[in-house]
């Protein structure tokens, strides 16, 4: 990742219309390492949609060939019903747009420690999961390896269900890696081992698969990576009853499933189908909530995972990019304009905001639930009542200006 996050040199686009005035951009959803993720109403299709706003760089570098790559394996995961839809994409005005289906609750780290949707309900936890894993076996079954899941790769709705996975930047057609990326607490054993030739690109979701289940129905992690100079796991190689002490509350179904998702040897670990049949046949996952490793920063007590996602290629990403051009005027905005906010569903009450995404660099930027949620009290789950979609009452908005009023220049390699 650039020192410098390529996101915090573009400009706010909030306000202005792009793709032929089609696009009309509201409020920032989200910023990454390289892009910032909008609010955005689309007039050809009259629904609400997220759009990723990225630079152009030089044709034929590196980045743009990784930009490109990522698109494109994007393109032909997205018709799976698990995966965040990309409905179009467009260059304007040395800007990339990514249309994107939105998805009004956020991602589901919000949904795991700020809103506890899964909190000891064991069905929802099977139901999600198992979306979870129908979105990763659809990646599999194209040749495709993900190697980031986790939380914050994970969008849903305000009831924490119709899981949808997101973010390939790091996704290759590779079965074999030589080299490690992914976010380190995710990372499998043999990626973190530099001792070695190779590692399968697909187990190592596999073992992402393994701790991301571990904090869902714990809310912990047992370590921070599963390296044998983390203390953590180091315990665990040496008695993996270990896992009792860090998550005091699973039960012994649930204890067995973890411990052979972490078995030392990639190939006698679970696959998706087993995973699913032994999560399934579990009748309580964990008996109390756990509580481990709470920083004295978190105000809430709850620890959460907001490790950045790392790129260890023997070419590393460019360390640093041309500065900018000014950011763009603010557009003119008129009283019926500024209540677009006020009156629509991304009002800019942070206090019950949910987050879109956490970005590389851990930066969040939240939008509050856009619909409200029916909580059941008789144990089933909630379900979420989507309001009726409503186009924003404004007057055209004022359209990206061109190439000759405002130049971005192309980013080399």
């Amino acid at each position: 990742m650039p020192s410098t996050p390529i996101s915090s040199l573009l400009p706010d686009l909030t306000g202005y219309s792009v793709d032929d005035d089609s696009i009309h951009l509201l409020n920032i959803l989200g910023i990454g390492a390289y892009g910032k993720v909008y609010k955005a109403w689309d007039s050809r299709t009259q629904a609400y949609v997220a759009v990723k706003c990225m630079p152009t760089y030089e044709p034929g570098s590196r980045t743009a060939e990784m930009q490109d790559a990522e698109l494109e394996l994007h393109t032909i995961l997205s018709d799976h019903v698990s995966v965040v839809t990309l409905i179009r994409q467009f260059v304007e005005d040395h800007f990339v747009f990514v249309v994107l289906e939105l998805c009004p609750g956020g991602d589901f780290h919000g949904a795991l420690f700020r809103h506890r949707c899964f909190h000891r309900d064991a069905r929802k936890i099977k139901k999600v999961f198992g979306e979870i894993l129908d979105a990763v076996d659809h990646l599999h079954q194209l040749g495709v390896s993900h190697r980031d899941i986790k939380p914050q790769n994970i969008l849903c709705d305000e009831a924490g269900t119709n899981i949808r996975l997101t973010d390939f930047g790091m996704s290759t057609r590779e079965a074999w890696s030589d080299h490690a990326c992914g976010t380190r607490m995710f990372m499998s054993p043999e990626s973190l081992n530099h001792a070695r030739e190779s590692y399968s690109t697909r187990q190592s979701d596999l073992w992402a698969l393994g701790m991301l289940f571990a904090i869902v129905v714990s809310q912990s992690t047992p370590w921070d990576s599963a390296m044998l100079s983390d203390e953590d796991f180091a315990a665990f190689c040496e008695n993996a009853e270990y896992l009792y002490q860090v998550f005091p509350g699973i039960t012994q179904p649930t204890f067995e499933l973890l411990e052979w998702c972490f078995f030392p040897d990639a190939s006698k670990r679970p696959t998706l189908a087993e995973f699913r049949d032994a999560m399934n046949a579990i009748d309580c996952f964990a008996v109390q909530p756990t509580r481990v490793k709470v920083p004295s920063s978190t105000p809430t007590g709850e620890w959460e995972v907001t490790a950045p996602s790392i790129d260890c290629e023997k070419t590393p990403r460019p360390a640093s990019v041309p500065v900018f051009a000014p950011q763009l005027p603010a557009p003119a905005t008129t009283s019926s304009a500024s209540s677009i906010n006020q009156g629509s569903s991304s009002s800019s009450d942070s206090s019950s905001s949910l987050p879109f995404f956490t970005s590389d660099s851990d930066t969040t930027c939240s939008t509050p639930p856009t619909s409200p949620v029916e909580d059941s009290t008789d144990g089933s789950m909630s379900e979420c009542v989507l309001a009726p979609v409503k186009p924003p009452q404004c007057p055209p908005l004022t359209r990206l200006p061109t190439c000759r009023q405002f130049m971005l220049p192309k980013i080399k390699n």
